[in-house]
């Protein structure tokens, strides 16, 4: 490969970058505003800082290695997460933050306004610790199950990190699948979105995570233009990377997908 092309790919593959961090970050906002909106209504702005009252407890956590939620596990997560706060706090580039803590003698903030500073991990691991009630209501705005939930915001914050630090996303496939959004799944693997094998398992490439994106985007904003994705996706392709490099079954794919961002598409579109 000439230096000419791999410079021409790089530029490609920013571009992909920057148009789905822009799309990222909506899903970040809002899982934390639905987190903030379940345990704030329940428990008001400074019940969080209470882990046994919200938490998952007195068994396995399925989303933490199947640890056992007791009360030493429980305080050791507590801990672990109050001593964050200070230093969030301090570092804060938020107005809101910085009034607070001028005209108030508390350390920590109520909890819409810390979700904001948390990452996008952070965020994930406070919903895995959430008690199953809570995560349901979460789980069922974005349309899906929390175990689909779950495996699709850990997808999510791996791009994003990818994003974030330069690597090469294009690329990219995963080494742990997440599950396959019901949408696209399909009976005949001759047919639907995404490329399959013989043996009928779904590509891990970029046509898989980008079928996350899509699905949870429906929930959020309907309305969401996909256009910078789509095309910074087409620009992907030349001789050598066409779009079953990328996991689509073809390049028709490409359009349909992204024509799912209305509620009434995707219900049209569900086969399995």
């Amino acid at each position: 490969m000439h230096f000419d092309n791999l410079v021409a790919r790089f530029y490609r593959d920013k571009h992909l970058k920057q148009a789905m961090l822009h799309a990222i970050e909506d899903i970040e906002t809002t899982l934390n505003t639905k987190i903030s909106n379940v345990l704030g209504r329940k428990y008001g702005p400074y019940g969080y800082l209470d882990f046994r009252i919200w938490c998952q407890r007195n068994s396995r956590n399925k989303f933490l290695h199947n640890k056992f939620m007791d009360k030493y596990a429980i305080q050791k997560e507590q801990l672990n997460f109050l001593a964050k706060i200070p230093v969030k706090v301090r570092k804060s580039a938020s107005y809101d933050m910085h009034e607070l803590t001028s005209e108030s003698d508390r350390v920590n903030p109520p909890i819409w306004l810390l979700m904001n500073e948390l990452t996008l991990g952070e965020s994930i691991h406070m919903y895995k610790l959430i008690s199953k009630n809570n995560r349901d209501q979460i789980s069922t705005y974005f349309g899906c199950k929390t175990d689909e939930l779950v495996s699709w915001l850990d997808n999510i914050n791996l791009i994003r990190n990818i994003c974030c630090h330069n690597g090469l996303l294009a690329d990219f496939k995963l080494k742990t699948k997440a599950k396959v959004p019901v949408e696209f799944k399909t009976h005949n693997i001759d047919e639907g979105i995404l490329l399959r094998t013989q043996e009928g398992n779904y590509t891990n490439a970029l046509a898989f995570q980008l079928c996350i994106i899509v699905k949870l985007m429906s929930k959020i904003n309907n309305k969401y233009i996909f256009k910078d994705i789509e095309s910074a996706v087409y620009k992907l392709f030349d001789a050598t990377t066409t779009p079953q490099h990328y996991g689509f079954r073809n390049k028709l794919m490409i359009r349909k997908l992204f024509d799912l961002t209305t509620e009434d598409r995707v219900d049209s579109l569900i086969e399995y």
